[in-house]
């Protein structure tokens, strides 16, 4: 599975913090949702479970970012009231269920 970040390329066997690039955003996204998904990425990194969990961390944190996306819920426009908080309320399930 891949998917794409800032106009780069991701595979879920091989992921880096270093793809997502929030000083010089790209495609208008807005900072918050990319602070959210920096925050999560670390949290992925420094998790302390084996590289296929994590693997399975960050698909299903890339499956619900688009959903959201999708769903402009919560809204990327701060007049919207865009949060870096929501976004990453919206996105920690994925990793908090495999934490225990």
């Amino acid at each position: 599975m891949n998917d794409f970040i800032n106009g780069k390329e991701l595979k879920a066997n091989r992921v880096y913090k270093d793809d997502l690039d929030y000083e010089g955003q790209l495609h208008g996204t807005h900072p918050e949702y990319n602070h959210a998904m920096k925050q999560v990425l670390d949290a992925i990194d420094s998790s302390n479970r084996d590289d296929n969990t994590k693997k399975e961390m960050l698909i299903e944190v890339i499956e619900r970012a688009k959903i959201h996306l999708d769903m402009n819920e919560p809204p990327l426009m701060n007049k919207h009231g865009s949060l870096r908080e929501k976004w990453v309320e919206v996105l920690m399930p994925a990793i908090d269920r495999r934490k225990n």
